[in-house]
């Protein structure tokens, strides 16, 4: 039953994006949040999930699909181990691309990538000094990118997998949702 109804609400949705006949603005602001997870444990046993926040403005062009903006992002999550346990925080500013490679009046999907300069207190540098005390050898590189996939659905729900490159212990892969305006 539950099988059925999943596969009838998907279809519904479809028909209902495929209904609405809307163009886009030129110019898009959307806000989001996410969770967020990272693969490097660095020196700890565990990573727990974490949560991102996000701001991002764009410029679409009207005859080509192709969006380009910037974007403001911030990543909260958790390391620990037995004795252990450390809160990283990420912030980064980019300049992004979307290609639309698919897309209707009222969804379309797109690969985007941005790129730009990321602020963090810890990094791949990171090492133990003793139970609860760390300390860092060098500083940060600022670089970061972000690949990502997304849809948006009615002009204003955006859902998008992304994965952020920056240093080792700040790199993670996240799930965002937004509202576009």
């Amino acid at each position: 039953m539950k099988k059925c109804f999943m596969i009838s609400a998907f279809i519904l949705c479809c028909v209902a994006c495929f209904a609405q006949q809307k163009e886009r603005r030129t110019v898009e602001v959307e806000l989001g949040a996410g969770i967020l997870y990272s693969f490097d444990k660095a020196i700890f046993d565990v990573t727990d999930p974490g949560a991102v926040l996000f701001a991002e403005v764009k410029y679409v062009f009207p005859s080509m699909p192709l969006d380009i903006g910037a974007q403001a992002s911030c990543q909260i999550f958790r390391r620990k181990s037995e004795l252990d346990l450390m809160d990283y925080t990420s912030s980064n500013i980019l300049l992004i691309a979307d290609y639309s490679f698919y897309q209707t009046p009222s969804a379309r999907a797109y690969l985007g990538l941005g790129a730009g300069v990321g602020f963090f207190e810890e990094d791949r540098f990171l090492e133990r000094d003793a139970p609860g005390s760390f300390y860092s050898r060098q500083g940060a590189a600022p670089f970061c990118a972000m690949p990502r996939i997304g849809i948006q659905f009615f002009r204003h729900l955006d859902l998008s997998l992304s994965y952020l490159i920056e240093d080792r212990a700040n790199q993670n892969l996240s799930f965002r949702i937004g509202y576009v305006f």
